[in-house]
């Protein structure tokens, strides 16, 4: 008589396969799946940016996975930049997508410091590798990896001189003027300036708040010059500001902050600008 085993195991491992396809605990064919849906610069300064990151979390199982946070590491041209752990505490419900948003900090003299030939108004390419920690259901914590590539500016402000001021008319009651200046963009990277707020002062006493909203466009390394209306009244700064502006030019300073527009996103800039300005009328 012959034997039937190789027959009836032939039959049978079709059906132990389709068996350990649908368990849960075969991690190999159900695994959870992770992806970067979009990265951005939020907060850029002359010090700073933000990293924003937002991942989908997909849950294979049919019960919750947890998300216990994730490792970081960001390198440019393999020279690491900044790593470390965020903890976090996430459910994922069963068979369901889950989108989170997190964030971390890229300081640009750590950058500068790691980079030695990065210089203020660089563009240097990144890369961001995420290993996240989740745990799936009846199993120990597994490691799911991802990754983004994309470039990160490193701004300087722009570069900013008062070549003159326009004296209008000048009373003792209200004073009208104009400044005007000279501008430069040192950036690798087109500048659209949005909006400045700034204090102007002569030989030490400030003169007046002057405020900038309009758009100006630089390119890369691009230079213009504009000018900027602004009053003030000569009684409530005193007898010696009214002298001082009589003359044929006198010290300045020009303080603040100003905004604009680039494509890594809004980009905030200090304003420091010295020097003698000369006055006309």
């Amino acid at each position: 008589m012959k034997s039937r085993i190789p027959t009836l195991l032939v039959l049978f491992l079709p059906l132990l396969g389709a068996c350990r396809g649908a368990g849960d605990s075969v991690i190999g064919l159900h695994q959870p799946k992770v992806e970067v849906d979009l990265v951005r610069l939020k907060g850029i300064t002359a010090e700073s940016a933000t990293l924003e990151v937002i991942f989908s979390v997909r849950n294979p199982y049919s019960a919750p996975m947890t998300l216990a946070g994730y490792d970081y590491q960001v390198t440019s041209v393999g020279t690491p930049l900044v790593s470390g752990r965020y903890e976090s505490y996430t459910v994922v419900p069963a068979k369901e997508r889950t989108r989170f948003v997190t964030s971390f900090p890229i300081l640009f003299d750590q950058v500068k410091n790691a980079m030695a030939e990065v210089e203020p108004g660089h563009v240097i390419p990144y890369h961001a590798e995420f290993s996240l920690l989740i745990t799936p259901p009846g199993e120990s914590v597994m490691r799911i990896r991802a990754e983004h590539r994309g470039e990160l500016p490193v701004p300087a402000p722009l570069k900013i001189s008062l070549l003159y001021v326009l004296w209008e008319d000048v009373t003792t009651d209200f004073i009208p003027a104009t400044l005007y200046l000279d501008t430069y963009n040192p950036n690798d990277f087109e500048f659209t300036l949005t909006g400045a707020n700034c204090s102007l002062a002569f030989g030490g006493e400030k003169v007046s708040d002057i405020v900038v909203r309009r758009e100006l466009a630089y390119p890369a390394g691009g230079a213009r010059q504009f000018h900027i209306p602004f009053s003030f009244f000569p009684m409530e700064k005193g007898i010696a500001t009214v002298r001082l502006i009589a003359k044929a030019a006198a010290d300045y300073t020009l303080t603040g902050s100003l905004t604009g527009e680039t494509k890594f996103g809004t980009v905030t800039l200090p304003v420091e600008s010295s020097g003698r300005a000369a006055f006309r009328r």
